[in-house]
């Protein structure tokens, strides 16, 4: 396959699965418990995050970055259900505004770095 290719798929594979699950996660929230389903996803999350640095082609890292998009899906919207819990419906407004706030910064951050350090150190 193309090298292009590779490289697009290494960001799709994560953001593909993130979308088709997103919904089912916060439903096995519901189901399970939130911190239950935040947990598992920190731990797939984490894991995957190891195997990505681990990897040793980029086929291994497209299936690892698949895998990191599994457990975002299964934290997300958990972060969100945690608000409504554990804060007044008085100061929910800005604690969704500050927890929008971060989460858009670090989708700006998050590739500018990582970007950095893989050019710099490379993925492996």
């Amino acid at each position: 396959m193309d090298g292009a290719i590779l490289q697009l798929w290494v960001v799709n594979a994560y953001v593909l699965v993130y979308a088709a699950l997103l919904v089912a996660g916060g439903r096995l929230g519901d189901l399970f418990g939130q911190k239950r389903v935040y947990l598992a996803g920190l731990i797939v999350f984490t894991a995957a995050s190891a195997w990505c640095g681990l990897g040793g082609d980029v086929g291994s890292l497209i299936v690892a970055r698949a895998v990191q998009g599994l457990g975002a899906a299964l934290l997300t919207p958990q972060t969100t259900a945690f608000i409504a819990l554990l804060f007044p419906t008085e100061r929910r407004g800005a604690d969704y505004g500050m927890w929008s706030g971060v989460a858009g910064l670090a989708t700006i951050v998050g590739p500018l770095l990582g970007g950095l350090v893989v050019t710099r150190y490379g993925w492996e």
